[in-house]
């Protein structure tokens, strides 16, 4: 028997029985499956009859191929801001307002996206600060004043990315939809590992995403006009 599994699809499986799991390296070369069936045989003429192999293959798909290029493009960050922390988060917070406000044409439903991507967080919890409110931790006037600088910049990145993901293959618009959805989703994971930190982000999409768009209206128009 063999299962397909397309791309992005979450899954669990089970067996029913008593198995050997065996997981060929790489993405399923040629001559894979042979190679770990040859470094397998004697163990399983050693077990008894009605053992269970199992064989788990990943092979290429132009959506992985698509988030690989999402991920190594550049995020639109100076230097500096690495040693900055305050400066860093605000920056993480307008990149990702104008990742989403690039997709608004995608019919995305902002508010119901981040929701699913702070959920992603639900185990690395902490405070985002003890005496700092919640949106002097997200943006204060300096870094504001600083970020109006780089609006355009980041809406021609944002534009850009936003192209890649729009070319995610699928069978009908709906499986399209989900795939974009789905790397979109990957790729702001990756931007808050990497500049806000697991145990901050959950907070963090809370506070500085998440209210920002409830403070407009709920079709997203602060992401049209109030960021700029």
């Amino acid at each position: 028997d063999a299962l397909f599994i397309p791309p992005f699809w979450l899954h669990h499986v089970v067996s029913l029985g008593s198995a050997l799991t065996a997981k060929p390296s790489g993405a399923g070369g040629n001559g894979s499956l042979s190679s770990v069936a040859e470094s397998t045989a004697a163990e399983l003429g050693a077990r008894h009859e009605g053992l269970v192999l199992s064989v788990n293959v990943f092979s290429h798909s132009r959506e992985i191929e698509l988030l690989d290029e999402l991920v190594k493009m550049a995020v639109p960050f100076e230097e500096a801001w690495l040693t900055q922390p305050f400066m860093l988060r605000a920056a993480a917070a307008r990149w990702l307002l104008q990742v989403l406000a690039a997709h608004s044409a995608d019919h995305l439903n902002t508010p119901d996206f981040l929701e699913e991507l702070r959920s992603d967080f639900d185990g690395d919890v902490a405070a985002l600060g003890a005496g700092a409110g919640a949106s002097s931790w997200c943006e204060s006037s300096r870094e504001r004043q600083e970020l109006e600088r780089y609006h355009g910049h980041f809406e021609r990145r944002a534009n850009k990315l936003a192209a890649v993901v729009a070319q995610m293959p699928g069978a009908d618009d709906e499986s399209r939809k989900a795939a974009r959805r789905q790397a979109l989703r990957r790729y702001a994971e990756m931007v808050l590992y990497n500049f806000v930190g697991k145990a901050h982000a959950r907070d963090f999409v809370h506070s500085c995403l998440l209210q920002t768009i409830r403070l407009s209206a709920a079709d997203g128009s602060y992401l049209k006009t109030e960021l700029r």
